[in-house]
């Protein structure tokens, strides 16, 4: 399996917005401005940044997208857990969308749980350390620029130091779920939680890549979900084949909530496309940024 595809053209941009991009301030592989700058390469005229449960990249981007006459939407990507009603947790992911920088108690919260994700590098750190596979986590921290430190960071440096040759490797032998550096997440943000703090920040919730949560698996839960204020389903994504895609515009119809799509672009061919291979056409993004403001 390939690792890279940063500047890849093996894929066609298939739509003129993209609502799911991540950078270097969580786990993507390129500057906030850089994945703003390869959206216009690929022709993108709107687009979302939505870091991994931090904001610290959205003002970059922002400005590199007025500098390319694009329109920018801010953006977030929470990881939370879904209590489901006689059914074990889930794992979820929130999007976040906002038309302006949001800040309030969404800001205050995120930055606890950039505290946690910084914790959790640290103790996969050491359990590399303790296996042979000695990194320099400072270093890594000095290159995010305040962001967080994912997985993907570690791996990189593993690769550069000589203990695997790909990042596939370095998840496949020591950060994968259930490998010997893997350390899970503690204390995940509750969707329901999610959904209050991005409303009180004036920003509309849309529940990421349901595909990668099982058969239907958040289905009987969308209702509630909806009650509580969540505005949509990510439609078009990597991970949700047509079938499900179809699946879930068709619950979108029926519950009223907005479809939406994104590439999940962070770099690499470990996770996510190219940008512009999924996403949305105008009309959806304007409903997110909302009326006369695009």
């Amino acid at each position: 399996m390939k690792t890279t595809m940063i500047g890849a053209a093996e894929s066609k941009t298939s739509y003129p917005g993209d609502l799911h991009l991540h950078s270097l301030a969580s786990d993507g592989l390129l500057a906030p401005a850089a994945v703003v700058d390869l959206c216009q390469k690929r022709g993108l005229s709107f687009l979302a940044l939505t870091d991994h449960d931090t904001l610290s990249g959205l003002k970059e981007a922002a400005g590199a997208a007025q500098k390319n006459g694009q329109h920018f939407l801010y953006g977030v990507e929470l990881s939370c857990e879904l209590k489901r009603q006689g059914k074990e947790p889930l794992k979820v992911h929130i999007l976040g969308y906002f038309p302006a920088f949001p800040a309030g108690e969404l800001a205050q919260k995120l930055s606890g749980l950039l505290a946690m994700r910084l914790s959790r590098a640290r103790e996969m750190a050491a359990r590399l350390a303790a296996i042979g596979c000695q990194i320099d986590i400072e270093a890594i921290l000095n290159a995010r620029r305040g962001g967080h430190i994912g997985r993907p960071h570690l791996a990189a440096a593993m690769v550069e130091a000589g203990y695997v040759t790909s990042i596939d490797e370095a998840f496949k032998r020591y950060l994968g779920n259930s490998q010997p550096a893997y350390v899970p997440y503690e204390k995940p943000l509750d969707t329901y939680k999610a959904i209050e703090l991005i409303a009180v920040a004036k920003g509309k919730s849309i529940i990421a890549h349901p595909g990668e949560y099982g058969p239907e698996a958040i289905d009987d839960d969308l209702p509630m979900l909806k009650e509580a204020g969540l505005f949509g389903i990510e439609c078009t994504h990597p991970s949700n084949a047509k079938k499900v895609e179809n699946h879930y515009r068709l619950l979108c119809r029926k519950l009223n909530l907005l479809p939406t799509g994104g590439s999940d672009f962070h770099g690499t061919s470990r996770h996510g496309a190219l940008p512009g291979t999924y996403g949305v056409l105008a009309e959806v993004f304007a409903e997110l940024v909302g009326e006369g403001a695009y």
